[in-house]
C-alpha cells in the first residue's frame, strides 16, 4: 500500500512541470539574405540568437543566429502552423531549366519541419506557383495558415494572357493541404482578374471558410483597389464570392490586412491615392454568417498617420486576443515623427483610440513591418536602418493592458546603446510558441 501511494505521488510530481510558472520561451524565425535564422524570445521580450553569450569584444556587425538554414534568396513571406511544427517561406527564385512560362522568375514556397531544438529542416523541393510577385524581397503578407494547421493559402503566381502578347492578365490564389509530414498538396485555386500591384495581402477568417485578398488590380479598362473574398470549400476549393472595389476618392493603397482569431471581424489599412487627406485610414468589416462583408459603424477611422514605408509593407497588426489593433506610420500633427498607434477593439468590432496609446518611436528610420509575439505583450518593428551605424535592426516595444506602447528597456549584453534595439538583418518574420 505504501509503495502504491509513493508511486502515485511520484506520478503526480512528474505530471507537474518544475517550471510550470514560467512561460515557454518563444522562437522567432527571420528569412533574409538566403537564410532562415532562429532566435529565442526571452521572457523580458529580448530577441537573441540561440547560444548568445554577450556582445563580442569588437562589435561591428549583426547578431547572427548560429541556427540558420538556407532558404529563398528573395524571401517575401513566412508563416508557421499554430503548433509551430512547420514553417513555410514564399519568395522569388530563378526560373528552373525547362520552365515554359513567360516570367523571368518564379514564385516558390519552401516547407520546413521544426525539430525539438527549434532547428528548421527543409522537407521537400520548393513548390512552384508560376510567375513571381515578390521580386523586391521586402516583407509581404502573401501566406495564410488555417487555425487547425491543415491548410495553407498563398497569393502568388501571375497568369499571362498569351493572346495579347503575353501581358499580365490575372493573379492566382492557391490552396494547399498540409500533410502530417508538412508537405504541401494542391487543393484548389482561383484567379482574380487583373494584376495586384503592389503585391497583395491575404488573411483568413477565424472559421477558415473565407479567404480575403487585398491589392491594386490593373485592368485593361483602368485600375482600382480591390478587397476580394473567396469561399473556401470543405476540401480546400476556392471560389470568388464577393468583392469591394475602392474607386475615385475612396481609392486606396493598402498597407495591411488582418482578420480576428476570436470573432467575425476583418480590418484593412490603406492610404488614399488622391485628394488632400493622404494619411492611413482604417476600415472594419463584420463577416456575416453567409460571408457578406458589412462595414462596422465606428470602425472606419483616419489615423492621422502617413505611411512610413512602401505601401506593400506590413503596417497593421492585430493582437492575438483580438482586442487591440496597432498601426504604424508618421504623424501628420506631432513632431515626434514615426509612431505606432493602438486602438481598442470593442466586442462589436468598433475601434477607439487607446488612451496614451501612441508611442513616439524616434528610433524608427526605414520601417518594414510590425509584428506581435504570441502573448501580445511585445511588439516588434523590423527596420532597415535603425541599428548600429545605420544598419538594420529589430526594435522592441512593450504593450500595456490599456493599449499603451512603450519602448522596451531590455538591454543586449548590458550595452545601453542596444536597449530595445536588436542589430540583426531584417526580413519577413514569424514568432511561435
Amino acid at each position: 500500500m505504501k509503495r502504491l501511494v509513493f508511486v502515485a505521488a511520484a506520478c503526480l510530481l512528474c505530471a507537474t512541470p518544475v517550471h510550470a510558472h514560467r512561460d515557454r520561451l518563444q522562437r522567432a524565425y527571420v528569412a533574409t539574405g538566403g537564410q532562415l535564422s532562429t532566435y529565442l524570445v526571452e521572457s523580458n521580450g529580448e530577441m537573441l540568437p540561440i547560444g548568445f553569450k554577450g556582445l563580442p569584444a569588437r562589435f561591428g556587425g549583426f547578431l547572427r543566429s548560429k541556427v540558420a538554414v538556407p532558404t529563398l534568396e528573395q524571401a517575401g513571406s513566412i508563416v508557421a502552423t499554430p503548433n509551430g511544427r512547420f514553417l513555410y517561406v514564399a519568395g522569388c527564385a530563378p526560373t528552373p531549366p525547362g520552365y515554359t512560362g513567360n516570367a523571368g522568375s518564379v514564385e516558390e514556397i519552401e516547407a520546413y519541419r521544426v525539430g525539438l531544438a527549434g532547428v528548421p529542416r527543409e522537407i521537400a523541393p520548393p513548390t512552384q506557383i508560376e510567375g513571381c510577385l515578390t521580386g523586391n524581397a521586402p516583407p509581404y503578407q502573401t501566406l495564410a495558415v488555417s487555425a487547425n494547421g491543415r491548410r495553407l493559402f498563398a497569393a502568388g503566381g501571375i497568369s499571362y494572357d498569351i493572346a495579347s502578347g503575353g501581358s499580365k492578365d490575372s493573379i492566382h490564389v492557391h490552396a494547399f493541404r498540409i500533410e502530417p509530414t508538412g508537405q504541401l498538396l494542391p487543393a484548389g485555386d482561383a484567379q482574380i482578374a487583373g494584376l495586384p500591384d503592389p503585391t497583395p495581402y491575404v488573411a483568413l477568417d477565424s472559421s477558415g471558410r473565407w479567404l480575403f485578398v487585398a491589392g491594386l488590380v490593373m485592368l485593361r479598362g483602368g485600375s482600382g483597389m480591390l478587397l476580394a473574398e473567396l469561399r473556401v470549400g470543405a476540401r480546400g476549393s476556392l471560389r470568388l464570392a464577393a468583392a469591394i472595389r475602392f474607386t475615385d476618392a475612396n481609392e486606396i493603397a493598402f498597407n495591411g490586412l488582418a482578420a480576428s482569431r476570436n470573432g467575425p471581424f476583418l480590418y484593412a489599412s490603406g492610404t488614399p491615392l488622391s485628394g488632400s487627406a493622404l494619411s492611413t485610414h482604417l476600415f472594419g468589416y463584420r463577416i456575416a454568417a453567409g460571408g457578406a462583408l458589412e462595414p462596422i459603424p465606428g470602425a472606419a477611422a483616419d489615423t492621422h498617420l502617413i505611411p512610413t514605408a512602401q505601401s506593400n509593407y506590413e503596417s497593421l497588426a492585430l493582437a492575438p486576443s483580438g482586442r487591440r489593433l496597432y498601426v504604424m506610420g508618421t504623424s501628420t500633427t506631432a513632431r515626434n515623427g514615426a509612431l505606432i498607434a493602438s486602438y481598442r477593439v470593442a466586442r462589436n468590432g468598433t475601434l477607439r483610440p487607446s488612451r496614451g496609446s501612441t508611442a513616439a518611436t524616434k528610433r524608427i528610420a526605414r520601417p518594414q513591418t510590425i509584428v506581435l509575439d504570441a502573448t501580445g505583450r511585445y511588439l516588434y518593428e523590423m527596420d532597415r536602418a535603425a541599428g548600429f551605424m545605420g544598419g538594420p535592426a529589430v526594435l522592441e516595444f512593450r504593450t500595456g493592458a490599456r493599449g499603451a506602447i512603450v519602448d522596451n528597456d531590455a538591454c543586449i549584453g548590458g550595452a545601453i546603446a542596444f536597449c530595445g534595439r536588436i542589430p540583426v538583418r531584417t526580413g519577413p518574420i514569424v514568432i511561435v510558441r
